[in-house]
């Protein structure tokens, strides 16, 4: 999911299209297909609006609202993979790489 990171807001993802169409990206940098977790992605993506600073970590109580309006039926898997991708994300923004640190704790 980490490309749907990098390229998440509509601009990012009309240049990539652009390149794509002109054939300016490498096959092994294509968007990956994400099957059902296209929806966690999508998902993710409305979440982070609701974000005060960037830096912080998603609110849980945004997540869990978020869930329960959209009906999801396992919500520790939701949160769990919400957490997962801000993890990334607050590991890219702030220069840090994803070295498995939150792995070590679990």
């Amino acid at each position: 999911m980490a490309w749907h990171l990098k390229f998440d807001t509509p601009s990012k993802v009309k240049i990539y299209e652009a390149k794509l169409k002109a054939g300016r990206i490498a096959p092994e940098n294509r968007r990956p297909e994400l099957g059902r977790f296209s929806f966690y992605a999508s998902c993710y993506t409305e979440l982070e609006t609701t974000k005060h600073k960037s830096e912080r970590p998603l609110n849980f109580l945004s997540i869990y609202e978020f869930a329960r309006i959209t009906e999801v039926d396992n919500f520790q898997e939701f949160l769990y993979l919400m957490r997962r991708m801000d993890f990334v994300k607050l590991g890219k923004n702030s220069g840090k790489n994803d070295s498995n640190e939150n792995d070590k704790n679990s």
